[in-house]
């Protein structure tokens, strides 16, 4: 999974964007079929977050890191998301989960995957706390 540090200002705790992924060389967008688990399920390993339908086929999403599902950016059945789009947020902890109850998504992300792979592609957002003095 690539992860890119992001740091800014926020009242949210540290959370992963995961982006739409490129399943193929070729693949520059794709459809979101359907989300496989809820708003504040743990995701091991290997589960399929979602499915996503390419030109080609439809192939499962799955996590290469575990954590607790917080949010849902893209909506199952959303058509032509561009790769890099942020489609998720995954947190460390389950208690983070409530954080993201109204959460949209940040509209200055950085939604290029110059540096991803394509197997699972995320965001690593964390979050500092301006320091007072």
């Amino acid at each position: 999974m690539t992860y890119t540090p992001k740091y800014h200002f926020s009242s949210l705790p540290s959370h992963d964007k995961v982006t739409m992924p490129a399943l193929s060389p070729t693949m520059t967008e794709g459809n979101i079929a359907q989300w496989n688990f809820k708003i504040g399920d743990k995701i091991e390993v290997g589960d399929a977050l979602c499915d996503i339908e390419t030109d080609k086929a439809t192939l499962s999403f799955e996590m290469q890191e575990e954590g607790y599902l917080a949010a849902i950016l893209v909506e199952g059945g959303s058509k032509n998301i561009q790769v890099g789009t942020p489609i998720a947020i995954v947190v460390d902890d389950e208690g983070s989960v409530k954080a993201f109850k109204d959460y949209k998504g940040d509209s200055s992300s950085d939604t290029s995957s110059s540096g991803s792979s394509g197997a699972s592609s995320s965001k690593k957002e964390e979050t500092k706390q301006e320091s007072t003095q």
